[in-house]
């Protein structure tokens, strides 16, 4: 009994650390939604009235369980205010970019610098925290998106529609950026989507907080190493999911609140029965934005490249080439955040989805033989998509491990 309070006041501390950092996180992350619902003209004033008592009523919670939150929130209004302004600049480009026909690429380094560089190098650290300039990726990858797409549309947005989706709507992908179904009332499935979220996010702070803990009781307990290896891999596995699509519940259950409809973010990783079928569940924001913006064009500027330098490679041989291609530049994406970040550059996240995309083919190549082997006319049953789940489940342990060990 005695080891069992031990082990309690020793996950105390770390919890409480643990939960007061996504706490800021979620407060920050309700900034530009609680702003925007406050001011928006489809809102009565009923409304904006409700959205800022609760946000207020939020925040001072938030402030008392873990004090800081308040600045926190006004350095993040201070940071939305510079985002504002480029989002406008974004809005007023379009047009300009369109008839100047500039490039893909020379719009997504502009992307970048706009939303992610230039604040990290000008605006100093008090107006702009780490905490917001995360947003600022996520801001990139919409006005890449915006430029893209919001021409095709029959007619121009509006400016307030171009700042809802840059600046408040998480999907990053302009065509996928779900819809308004309703006036804003209270709505109990995204009551319950924001209870899952907060359920989920307070396991994968537990998880953060006990991992240690863990470690060093398997590791005294004289578990053997393959295992340890394992334990890490699925602690950190769960961490890590518990707390992104925790996240991802959170904003779909308060975007209902207010009649917004979001897409799912996390269709259930943990089903899939391949690693490509893990990353079309996983992150499905960022994952249909990589497909549509990188994997897309590489697959048909790799086509025009083999008809002119490598007319015998087969059309598998592109798409390799082309998810190898993706994988590297998602990485090169990630890797400069954190040089931002840190201002050390480092390429872990390119090694990373480097490795990942070798998995994808290595999976894909002998799923293929396999089915070549198979007798004609043979289905395949479910206990081999079982297989072939187990098969993932232990890989992706194991990935999780090596991850956990960085």
């Amino acid at each position: 009994m005695a080891s069992w309070d031990t082990l309690l006041l020793a996950l105390v501390a770390p919890a409480a650390g643990a939960a007061k950092t996504q706490l800021v996180l979620l407060v920050t992350r309700a900034v530009p939604l609680a702003v925007y619902s406050a001011s928006a003209s489809r809102f009565g004033t009923r409304t904006r009235l409700l959205t800022m008592t609760l946000f207020a009523v939020a925040a001072l919670g938030a402030e008392r369980f873990s004090p800081g939150t308040l600045e926190m929130v006004g350095r993040t209004v201070a940071g939305m205010a510079y985002y504002a302004l480029t989002a406008t600049l974004v809005y007023h480009l379009q047009p300009t970019l369109t008839e100047a026909r500039v490039g893909g690429l020379m719009r997504l380094v502009l992307a970048f610098t706009l939303f992610l560089l230039l604040p990290a190098l000008v605006l100093p650290s008090f107006i702009l925290p780490l905490g917001v300039l995360v947003l600022g990726w996520d801001f990139a990858l919409s006005a890449y998106s915006y430029w893209k797409d919001s021409q095709w549309e029959g007619t121009r947005p509006s400016l307030g529609e171009c700042l809802f989706f840059m600046l408040v709507n998480p999907t990053l992908v302009y065509p996928d950026r779900g819809q308004w179904e309703r006036r804003p009332r209270p709505d109990l499935g995204g009551g319950l989507r924001l209870l899952v979220g907060l359920t989920m996010m307070t396991g994968g702070s537990l998880l953060v907080a006990g991992y240690p803990i863990a470690a060093r009781a398997v590791q005294a307990a004289g578990v053997p190493q393959l295992a340890r290896f394992g334990i890490s891999g699925v602690l950190f596995f769960f961490a890590t999911y518990w707390l992104a699509a925790g996240l991802a519940h959170i904003h779909i259950g308060l975007f209902r609140q207010v009649g917004y409809w979001l897409p799912e973010c996390y269709r259930c990783p943990l089903l899939a029965t391949g690693p490509a079928d893990f990353w079309r569940r996983w992150n499905i924001y960022v994952m249909t934005w990589a497909r549509r913006y990188l994997f897309d064009p590489l697959v048909l500027w790799l086509v025009r490249l083999r008809r002119r330098l490598w007319p015998s490679a087969t059309p598998g041989a592109v798409q390799a080439a082309a998810v190898v291609l993706t994988f590297v530049s998602m990485g090169v994406l990630h890797d400069l955040y954190t040089f931002v970040e840190t201002k050390a550059a480092g390429a872990t996240a390119t090694a990373l989805f480097s490795f990942s995309a070798v998995i994808i083919l290595i999976w894909e190549v002998t799923a293929r033989h396999v089915r070549r082997h198979q007798p004609a006319g043979k289905r395949v049953g479910p206990t081999r998509g079982l297989f072939a789940r187990a098969y993932f489940g232990l890989g992706l342990i194991a990935a999780s491990g090596a991850m956990s060990m960085l």
